[in-house]
């Protein structure tokens, strides 16, 4: 009875266990210390967090408490996490920024066309665009996302590199009463709804595009300031209805897409995230808005 007793008794908890001060350390700089070893191995990559963490936890003064590094499999498995997510955030849909601009072109009162763009961070694609003003928020996106759309619909067949699911999406978001600010938290509020913040600053028109695409898009010329109002049009200024501006922005959009060319390996998704689709559907005014584009 006491040799089976002894048998029946639990296994001793040999499980790592990992002090949630050594956690905390480990994930605060393993972000940095893949970003600053694109080309290392693992291994390296395992030795530098290490090293980086302990020092980190050295400087605390934790008087009494053990803070020793997991297992060299542990630290490995947190790298290649912190790998995956990387890798993750640089296919196609991963998380996109929609963002609207004054530009350089004006119409035949002077006032200046705005770009509307929704762009996609990992690739620096602009997935979809249109042509409005700034005052007519909801129009102006629900045209970007309708051409998003349709482009998506196009090469729905096509080897892209679409990440396996959206994890955010970023809007500029004017403060006037043009009803944008209710539509994203009508959208919040459903129940398949990604994370969908909008920016709000000053200089808020623009800066997601400048981020991504830089001053200009080709030929056309963002002028964020102008959104508190553009200077007087000079004479002999070039003058463009809202179809010619449309025209020149659809251009230079291609350009800049053909210049970022998709040539990252193709992820596991066999098409676009379906929380990405649903996001521009609604943006773009309901599930039939793909099928009215085209």
């Amino acid at each position: 009875l006491l040799a089976v007793g002894a048998y029946a008794a639990a296994k001793p908890d040999r499980s790592s266990r990992i002090h949630p001060l050594v956690n905390a350390a480990l994930q605060a700089n393993v972000a940095k210390v893949v970003v600053d070893g694109p080309d290392r191995s693992v291994e390296w990559l395992r030795r530098r967090l290490e090293a980086v963490a302990s020092a980190a936890l050295a400087e605390r003064d934790d008087a009494g408490i053990e803070l020793r590094m997991p297992s060299p499999n542990v630290v490995r498995a947190v790298i290649t996490r912190e790998l995956n997510r990387v890798g993750e955030a640089r296919l196609l849909g991963e998380s996109v920024a929609m963002d609207c601009c004054p530009t350089s072109m004006r119409s035949a009162d002077g006032v200046p066309w705005a770009v509307f763009a929704i762009v996609d961070r990992g690739t620096l694609r602009i997935l979809g665009s249109a042509v409005g003003t700034l005052d007519r928020g909801v129009e102006g996106y629900s045209l970007a996302a309708r051409s998003a759309l349709v482009w998506m619909f196009a090469n729905r067949h096509a080897a892209l590199p679409w990440t396996s699911a959206t994890r955010r999406a970023d809007i500029v978001l004017d403060d006037g009463g043009d009803g944008l600010g209710a539509l994203i938290a009508n959208y919040r509020a459903t129940s398949a709804a990604v994370e969908f913040q909008s920016v709000t600053g000053a200089k808020r028109f623009g800066s997601l595009l400048r981020r991504y695409a830089g001053e200009r898009i080709g030929r056309v010329l963002l002028r964020p300031s102008w959104a508190v109002g553009s200077p007087p049009a000079a004479e002999g200024d070039e003058v463009f209805t809202r179809a010619d501006a449309a025209a020149r922005v659809d251009r230079e959009v291609r350009l800049h897409n053909d210049a970022h060319a998709l040539d990252r390996p193709v992820g596991d998704a066999g098409g676009p995230p379906d929380a990405l689709i649903d996001l521009l559907r609604f943006v773009a005014g309901g599930p039939e808005a793909v099928e009215g584009a085209a």
